[in-house]
């Protein structure tokens, strides 16, 4: 895994936490954290997303929630 798909599923892993939404925003969390890069928010995502760590709700991956894999891989941080 790239270091930018560590830092997104970090991130993403902490707003889960401290957010009761189930459907998270996944493309503003990657944007913030990829300092406003959006079509690096947006590649990171996609490869996050077919590698099972994170599922999106729709093809743009505006919003979505973190699998049990995405979970476990960053489980201890």
């Amino acid at each position: 895994m790239t270091s930018e798909g560590t830092r997104v599923l970090q991130a993403i892993a902490r707003t889960e936490r401290t957010t009761p939404l189930h459907c998270l925003p996944l493309k503003k969390i990657a944007t913030s954290v990829l300092d406003g890069n959006s079509e690096l928010a947006k590649a990171v995502l996609s490869d996050l997303d077919e590698r099972g760590f994170l599922h999106g709700n729709s093809e743009d991956l505006q919003s979505g929630w973190l699998t049990s894999k995405g979970r476990s891989c960053i489980r201890g941080e």
